[in-house]
């Protein structure tokens, strides 16, 4: 039996860009839209055509294929790209939660095409659009965003205080 979601209604008041609307992120952007989970307005969708395939063309959601300005304009990013278009992403969303469908792609893969902190990789299916869909998740670890150095020491060695850093002496005595 699929999940109730008209107790969602209208209640998210974040924008939502998702990136790549084919089989998953289509289904996932017309099941937000059909259940009125998310009003037209506030979802944006990218994709290389720059067509919102399966979603009236007068239901106000806005379309383009650029990747970075579909981010730009949200609150949330859902990455739905197939895997291989990876190679060599890059999306500025460090201050936005960034979400994931893509099968294959790490966290912390994510967290550096991103710059994002807040990263959760979560798999689904195309029934989402009919709210069958089990979606597992898994949150990335807080952690401050990866084009930040870090502040925790690289090594034990440089741990130490350097007034511990003495010569060692040997410690063998003549035979």
């Amino acid at each position: 039996m699929p999940h109730d979601t008209a107790a969602l209604a209208g209640r998210l008041d974040a924008t939502l860009a998702i990136l790549g609307s084919g089989a998953l992120g289509g289904a996932i952007a017309r099941r937000l839209l059909s259940c009125a989970v998310l009003p037209p307005e506030r979802l944006v969708l990218a994709n290389r055509s720059g067509r919102a395939e399966g979603v009236p063309a007068d239901a106000g959601v806005r379309v383009t294929t650029d990747l970075a300005a579909a981010a730009a304009m949200a609150d949330a990013v859902l990455f739905a790209l197939p895997p291989a278009a990876t190679a060599g992403l890059r999306v500025p969303a460090a201050d936005r939660l960034v979400l994931s469908v893509m099968a294959g792609v790490s966290v912390e893969r994510l967290a550096e095409i991103t710059g994002a902190a807040r990263v959760i990789r979560a798999m689904s299916s195309p029934a989402a659009e009919i709210g069958l869909a089990y979606s597992p998740f898994f949150a990335a670890p807080a952690r401050p965003p990866p084009t930040l150095p870090s502040r925790a020491p690289s090594s034990r060695r440089s741990a130490r205080p350097k007034s511990s850093r003495t010569r060692r002496r040997s410690t063998s005595s003549p035979r």
